[in-house]
């Protein structure tokens, strides 16, 4: 009884995700590109995306997502795990565009569960995609993109830019 308070009082699941009138973007990053792929709420692929981690680039995917998305409402689900999607990030926000970070065990949980054995970037981002489409209410709200959460992103972008310093001081260090 005391349990199903505290949960009452929290949100710890997003909600009022409406895949009615949608289409979702599922984005397997990397620290040069990214493959993105454009489903509709059935999971069929309208289009696939490889796209280069600049600006430009970034900027002629949006508008051609959003081209294609007339009248649609557009979430991207992004599964980044390192940070490498985080401009990506911040241009769909910046447009007031739904951005959501999925956990990279909800999509290796996906992977195990579908029929195909082989392994490809695209096949990653529609695996992104599915997940928030299947269980976008197990997704905890933190990892929706808001002002909130910009500054923890920008913290772990920090981190992991010194653990990567911190490795390359070291090899440094090793050659001498």
């Amino acid at each position: 009884k005391r349990t199903a308070r505290l949960v009452a009082n929290i949100p710890l699941i997003m909600k009022n995700l409406n895949f009615d009138n949608a289409l979702v973007v599922g984005i397997d990053t990397h620290k040069t590109c990214h493959t993105a792929v454009l489903v509709t709420p059935f999971c069929q692929v309208i289009e696939t995306y490889e796209l280069d981690n600049s600006m430009e680039k970034i900027n002629a995917f949006l508008d051609d997502v959003l081209e294609k998305a007339v009248g649609k409402t557009v979430y991207f689900a992004l599964e980044d795990v390192n940070c490498y999607g985080y401009h990506l990030s911040r241009a769909i926000y910046s447009r007031g565009l739904k951005v959501f970070n999925v956990p990279a065990i909800y999509t290796e949980r996906d992977r195990k569960h579908t029929s195909h054995i082989d392994k490809s970037d695209a096949l990653d981002a529609q695996g992104v995609a599915r997940v928030l489409l299947t269980k976008s209410d197990s997704i905890p709200p933190e990892f929706m993109i808001s002002e909130k959460t910009e500054l923890a992103i920008e913290l772990k972008k920090m981190i992991v830019d010194r653990k990567q310093l911190i490795k390359q001081n070291t090899a440094l260090k090793n050659q001498l």
